[in-house]
């Protein structure tokens, strides 16, 4: 596979990695067209995350659909947390190169943390599979007041990827430009002691265009230009009733959006919807044990209503030494290549007129 394709994934392996959720900050960053996730165009820097959190296991009940099999949690740093400059300069064999700058800073009632990057390198040897990507990431925290707090949170990658190989016939050596960006803002009030309400809208969006050469026609191609958008908004109620017992409830509204001639034949967007809600319960009967119990129920509009619940029991007999038993249900939602593809090669001459379709690949 190409040097800038990563794959992570745990027991059901494919080369998607369709089963496990990857969220970023508790943004989500499941592809909707193919599903998985592109982690080369992540704008994320190394320096810039805090701590990675894996948890095994169906959690659907939290994490919501596609959480089959794990999650990933990639939780970056405060910007209180990282204050200064830094400068990241590096480089190794095969033309790898890269370079970081990041500034956070402070005012009386703000915090910002602004990352620039450039990541280059000339793949693998044999390979297509070069890269280059000039990233931009942004955090802000914002204190409103009247116990109130706003989080913005921003991000771009843009390049392109080494492509194709010098003996395929429909494939040739090329390059594919890479458009990669998110919106994210997350609203915490804090309403009474013990009561907090959450709300958290984001916006993912990554475009992928290249040309794929035809050896038996000179200067003939074929494109490949795949869009793929989510937009998320949820809400969110935590509750501490007492030192021993706490709750969350919450619901949510998503819409994800493909695009791709080649892959859906139609050069309109194709929308799905789906919304949802959720709610935990967690109680401490003694200072050992602990018991938690949730349940989400999502309607999404290729499959309909599902239901996924889940029950764990957790013992700690000490600090280093912890036993959980749980049961649990969870769904792996179709994404829409499996559910709406008409995929379709469509032969155009070097001027971009067509010069034939063949028959559908898949339908």
């Amino acid at each position: 596979k190409k040097g800038w394709f990563h794959n992570v994934t745990h027991t059901f392996a494919d080369e998607y990695a369709r089963r496990m959720q990857v969220m970023v900050d508790g943004r989500s960053v499941y592809l909707p067209s193919i599903g998985g996730v592109r982690w080369d165009t992540l704008p994320l820097a190394v320096e810039d995350i805090e701590r990675i959190e894996v948890v095994r296991g169906p959690n659907a009940a939290s994490f919501g659909a596609n959480a089959f099999t794990g999650i990933i949690n990639i939780i970056t740093r405060h910007p209180d947390d990282v204050a200064g400059r830094m400068l990241h300069v590096g480089a190794g064999d095969h033309g790898q190169r890269e370079a970081w700058f990041r500034w956070a800073g402070q005012t009386e009632r703000s915090s910002h943390r602004i990352t620039l990057g450039d990541r280059r390198d000339d793949g693998m040897t044999n390979q297509y599979d070069d890269e280059t990507s000039k990233i931009l990431s942004y955090r802000g925290e914002f204190d409103l007041g009247d116990y109130q707090n706003l989080g913005l949170q921003l991000g771009s990658v843009t390049g392109d990827r080494g492509e194709g190989s010098p003996n395929a016939r429909e494939n040739q050596p090329h390059e594919q430009d890479v458009e990669s960006g998110f919106f994210q803002m997350d609203y915490r009030l804090g309403l009474s002691a013990g009561k907090n309400l959450q709300a958290k809208l984001f916006f993912n969006h990554l475009n992928t265009e290249e040309r794929n050469g035809v050896s038996l026609i000179p200067g003939a191609y074929y494109q490949t230009d795949l869009l793929a958008q989510r937009w998320h908004g949820e809400i969110q109620l935590d509750s501490e009733h007492d030192a021993n017992l706490r709750s969350a409830v919450g619901a949510y509204l998503r819409r994800d959006s493909v695009r791709s001639l080649l892959f859906w034949n139609s050069p309109d967007k194709l929308d799905v919807d789906s919304h949802g809600v959720f709610g935990h319960l967690e109680w401490r009967p003694a200072a050992t044990w602990l018991l938690n119990i949730g349940a989400f129920w999502e309607d999404y509009e290729l499959v309909g209503g599902r239901f996924s619940p889940r029950a764990t029991l957790h013992w700690q007999p000490s600090p280093q030494h912890a036993f959980r038993l749980g049961a649990s249900k969870a769904y792996r939602n179709p994404v829409m290549f499996e559910t709406n593809a008409d995929q379709r090669i469509r032969l155009l001459a070097a001027d971009g007129s067509l010069i034939m379709q063949l028959p559908p690949l898949i339908r």
